[in-house]
């Protein structure tokens, strides 16, 4: 069953992001939600983002599925070293990635003062951690790979780890859009 399409290592991954994609709605919900309605300004505790900080926090992770996908397309033609250097380029891109959207974490207001500090700060680790988790999975990847369990036939892991990595981009460019919106509208 790890050699079919659509083994269920795929589906439980896609089913698990589906519940994630769930969690992250609400936390989009409630962000906005903070902004037009919560008492109190918002605008003090700003969290400020500029078009190109949002632009490398969004896009990084993109560049890290482009560069698994390269890794799946020399898997498929077996391409050992070609293969190792695109899930490195990806790891290394994950790795920007984490530190992209955690290392902001230390400019966010005390969350203590307004909902609105948490809310970013929650928003800023869900990305950050979804990104290290990708790192850890192309490592994990990495090392099959290198144990010789990665092949044109057995090739369930870096596609779940693909897909897996998929989702945190369209998180990282909607929270960076985010982010970026009530930014530039709160200025």
């Amino acid at each position: 069953h790890i050699r079919a399409p659509g083994a269920p290592g795929w589906w439980g991954m896609a089913c698990s992001l589906v519940g994630n994609a769930a969690l992250y709605a609400s936390l989009l919900f409630g962000y906005f939600f903070l902004i037009t309605m919560a008492p109190g300004r918002a605008d003090a505790v700003a969290f400020p983002i500029s078009i190109v900080e949002a632009l490398l926090m969004a896009l990084t992770p993109g560049a890290a599925v482009v560069t698994l996908l390269q890794a799946s397309r020399r898997t498929a033609l077996s391409s050992f070293g070609l293969r190792r250097g695109w899930l490195l380029l990806s790891a290394a891109l994950l790795a920007a990635s984490a530190a992209l959207w955690l290392w902001p974490l230390r400019h966010v207001a005390e969350p203590s003062i307004h909902a609105h500090g948490a809310t970013v700060a929650v928003m800023l680790a869900y990305v950050g951690l979804h990104c290290a988790a990708g790192l850890l999975m192309v490592l994990f990847v990495m090392a099959r790979d290198i144990a010789g369990f990665i092949s044109a036939s057995r090739s369930l892991e870096p596609r779940v780890v693909r897909l897996w990595v998929a989702y945190t981009f369209f998180a990282a460019i909607t929270a960076a859009a985010a982010l970026y919106a009530v930014s530039a509208s709160l200025q």
